[in-house]
């Protein structure tokens, strides 16, 4: 029989780690929001660009992508993710993600996840192939048929796992968003718990400081982000509470808050990371 997927001591990088942006092909960074560091309104394309071809091989594709199809390659129109974990374990590609948290294989703008990061992943709901939208531990999907919440978002199964975003200068002042579960597994639910609490870190006096000497716009658009993140909401008694906490990481994201998807990044040392993909 073909073995099951355990729970494997992977190795992690020890030197500092950058984004990577996903193989081809991709939507840019910036294609449309104004997070703090994206590019001058003069250069920023007021609409989404199209997706851009680029020339990567084969092999490096299907490390990068978790092992399944690549964005808006696809050519089923309703994409079915089929069996998770997979059996038996393709033992030519190190690490493969749950395939729910992948760039959509058909449409890469309609990701298979709508979640904004600066709510609680409560708010995040899984769209099936045939646009029904459900909530991630709703009886439906996963192994049980209990839903993607607890399933492991790697396979083989990690305790520990790194993710890298990319919002421009600031990857290297916070380092990267660590997730773990000792003596256990990394699900989907604890991925995105692990993100949400991340960016929910508030900006310290210093940070602020720093963030604002990098740009001239900066500190006007963390505010202008604050703002519309605590007033614009539907966050009912929870608005003033929100106002009071003051400004926050995930305000360095301006409107490019919402969800795209993962990718693997294999490093020389023979160790991997996960590449948090977001839109607005």
């Amino acid at each position: 029989p073909a073995p099951t997927p355990e729970l494997y001591a992977f190795r992690f990088p020890t030197r500092p780690l950058s984004w990577s942006p996903h193989p081809h092909p991709y939507v840019p960074v910036g294609w449309g929001g104004n997070t703090v560091f994206a590019q001058s309104a003069q250069q920023r394309p007021a609409t989404a660009l199209p997706v851009q071809q680029q020339q990567h091989d084969p092999y490096t594709e299907i490390h990068q992508s978790g092992g399944w199809p690549l964005p808006g390659t696809s050519a089923v129109p309703q994409w079915s993710p089929g069996t998770w974990p997979p059996l038996p374990w393709p033992t030519d590609i190190p690490v493969r993600l749950a395939p729910w948290l992948i760039p959509n294989p058909v449409n890469p703008n309609v990701p298979q996840i709508e979640w904004d990061v600066s709510t609680h992943p409560t708010t995040a709901r899984r769209v099936t192939g045939t646009h029904v939208t459900l909530a991630l531990d709703s009886g439906v999907g996963g192994s049980a048929g209990a839903g993607i919440a607890h399933e492991p978002a790697t396979s083989p199964a990690s305790n520990r796992i790194l993710v890298r975003y990319g919002v421009g200068p600031i990857n290297q002042l916070w380092g990267p968003i660590i997730v773990e579960r000792p003596g256990g597994r990394v699900t989907i639910r604890d991925l995105l718990e692990g993100i949400y609490a991340f960016f929910q870190q508030p900006l310290t006096h210093t940070e602020v400081e720093h963030i604002s000497s990098l740009g001239q716009d900066n500190y006007r658009l963390l505010v202008d982000a604050y703002r519309r993140r605590t007033t614009q909401r539907q966050l009912g008694v929870l608005r003033d509470r929100e106002w009071r906490e003051g400004l926050k990481r995930v305000d360095c994201l301006g409107d490019e808050r919402w969800w795209r998807g993962a990718w693997v990044t294999r490093n020389s040392d023979g160790t991997w990371q996960l590449n948090l993909g977001l839109r607005n």
